[in-house]
């Protein structure tokens, strides 16, 4: 990694707009999730996944476990609606199999789902 991909990493980890998780094990990396968030008018923020990775050769469960974090995530930050984006989403069956499954608007681009069901968000500081 050069100097130039450093700085960029060390920028996308110190911003509180966004959030970068990373399914591990060991010295493995089998995938990650980077989201976004943007405030609405009306107060509340939506969260974008910009990327989503899993490896195919990473152990079961894995893009699971990245999109139960980062919906869990968006949930605490006062999200209202989490919205997957992504260019290889398109490409990507099991992701999009993955997320009509658990309530995405399937069929769709971008496929997304409301996190707070109707419940104000009040004091949300992004």
């Amino acid at each position: 990694m050069g100097r130039a991909e450093r700085r960029r990493f060390r920028k996308l980890l110190s911003s509180l707009a966004q959030d970068l998780y990373l399914a591990e094990s060991g010295s493995s990396l089998h995938g990650l999730v980077l989201v976004t968030y943007a405030r609405n008018i009306d107060g509340g923020a939506t969260a974008l996944v910009r990327e989503l990775v899993v490896s195919p050769r990473g152990p079961r469960g894995v893009l699971a476990a990245l999109l139960d974090c980062a919906e869990e995530r968006a949930r605490r930050r006062g999200a209202a609606w989490i919205e997957f984006s992504g260019e290889g989403l398109s490409n990507c069956v099991e992701a999009r199999t993955e997320l009509a499954g658990r309530g995405y608007s399937a069929g769709q681009a971008p496929m997304r789902r409301e996190l707070r069901q109707g419940r104000p968000i009040a004091g949300v500081d992004f």
